[in-house]
């Protein structure tokens, strides 16, 4: 059975490995391995401000999650098992962070990241600017839904 619900402390382990797999498909030259201890200090300073983070559970396991700021608005991250891509899996997690972040919700989004442009556009967001990941240094497409924008 596939459901969502809140991530707990020790589902930690396991969205670090998630987030570290999911990253390796794309070839941004990060070292995210490197990046192992800064996850989830990262997590807990967006859920200390108020964000949702939101996992997708199958059998007692996360295989993808997300974090949303019904406050703000702003969705720092959305993460899915390579071996679940294609199956709706963030779909599944953009329809919840709606109904928590009703009104709009914004992101940015690498621009080498093609697949989760295009994904994103399906999902009614559309470009609004542009930036620089603090991280990485990469350029990114800043990303907004509407509720009122027209679809």
């Amino acid at each position: 059975m596939i459901y969502l619900r809140a991530v707990k402390d020790d589902d930690m382990q396991n969205l670090v490995d998630l987030w570290i797999r999911a990253w390796k498909t794309l070839p941004l030259g990060i070292n995210f391995e490197g990046r192992r201890n800064w996850l989830p200090g990262h997590l807990a300073q967006l859920q200390a401000s108020g964000s949702h983070l939101i996992g997708v559970d199958k059998n007692g396991e996360i295989f993808a999650f997300m974090t949303i700021n019904p406050h703000t608005g702003w969705m720092d991250q959305m993460v899915v098992d390579p071996d679940f891509f294609g199956f709706g899996v963030a779909k599944m997690l953009a329809d919840e962070a709606k109904r928590i972040s009703p009104g709009f919700i914004e992101l940015d989004v690498n621009k080498a990241n093609e697949r989760a442009i295009r994904f994103y556009r399906r999902q009614g967001f559309n470009i609004i600017g542009g930036g620089r990941s603090q991280n990485s240094g990469l350029d990114t497409h800043i990303m907004r839904w509407s509720a009122t924008a027209p679809r």
